[in-house]
């Protein structure tokens, strides 16, 4: 919620990271500098809800279809949780990332795997893939049951890979208070390798505030299928949520107008405000209404 006086915070915000805001929305001063600071703040947060239950989502299903797995192959009775990762060859990063959840690679082979598989990072799902002692083909259509895509293939192996680095690269963005509407170019969903053609610059870079929200909508359709490839019923939910609206509004054009357009009330009686209701809610503002000791925060959703 924006103060009446902003330059204390102003100050305390490094100058070089308000100069990129200053000159890419084009402040006209610092209300509105501040504002524009304010949304990518509010909309980094609206993010996160959805990037949360990916992550949960991917971490349980590549658990259980990867127990389903090897348990099956290593004992002939399938579980839902089983030290897989004992029968795997991962990368050095990954292997470490695993032993360090075990407290040492001495305690990997008794330490309780769900313990194990909970404290892995989104970038450990992000590169499973590679991963090369797995038959893939056959996992994946119980960690992705609702594509028609062929895992066997490993061009779709690569889409899958590529689509979680996407959201995983906006996760660390978030996280590390970076502006989310300054995005670098979009490539098409492929890993280059040897012998084969370049990447495709499938969204250049972005270069002002409406070619960002375009962007940042993408990725959010883009995460959102990867959920319901997942699983179709949490991700219906999660378009049925609050926190779907909220994204969906603050995403917009007439969400950053909220924000730089944002009205304080001081005062507001329940008669003026029942009153203004229908002109509040044609102004799609943000607006603090105080009634005695209440205070009330008005935020559109569309």
């Amino acid at each position: 919620m924006r103060p009446t006086d902003v330059s204390p915070f102003i100050g305390a915000i490094s100058a070089i990271r308000l100069s990129n805001y200053n000159s890419y929305f084009s402040a006209v001063d610092h209300q509105d500098l501040y504002a524009c600071y304010q949304w990518n703040g509010e909309l980094s947060r609206s993010f996160l809800p959805l990037i949360h239950l990916v992550e949960v989502a991917l971490r349980n299903a590549y658990h259980r279809a990867l127990s389903a797995h090897y348990s099956q192959v290593h004992t002939g009775v399938r579980s839902d949780s089983y030290r897989w990762y004992l029968h795997t060859n991962f990368v050095r990063n990954s292997q470490k990332s695993l032993e360090k959840a075990a407290n040492g690679a001495a305690n990997l082979p008794t330490a309780k795997p769900d313990d194990i598989v909970s404290k892995q990072t989104f970038g450990f799902w992000t590169n499973i893939l590679a991963e090369p002692l797995t038959p893939w083909g056959v996992v994946l259509g119980s960690v992705f049951p609702n594509t028609t895509k062929s895992w066997v293939h490993g061009r779709n192996r690569d889409f899958l890979t590529c689509r979680k680095r996407l959201i995983n690269d906006l996760r660390n963005r978030i996280s590390h208070w970076e502006p989310v509407w300054k995005q670098p170019d979009l490539m098409e969903e492929r890993i280059l390798r040897t012998g084969s053609s370049p990447l495709r610059v499938y969204a250049p870079a972005t270069t002002n505030p409406a070619e960002s929200i375009a962007r940042l909508q993408l990725i959010h359709d883009r995460t959102v299928s990867l959920l319901e490839m997942m699983n179709r019923d949490l991700s219906n939910a999660y378009k049925d949520s609050y926190s779907y609206e909220h994204f969906v509004w603050v995403c917009s054009e007439a969400g950053l107008e909220s924000f730089r357009g944002y009205e304080r009330r001081k005062q507001m009686s329940m008669t003026n405000a029942k009153r203004s209701f229908s002109s509040i809610m044609a102004s799609k503002s943000i607006l603090t209404v105080t009634n005695g000791k209440t205070r009330v925060r008005i935020q559109p959703l569309g």
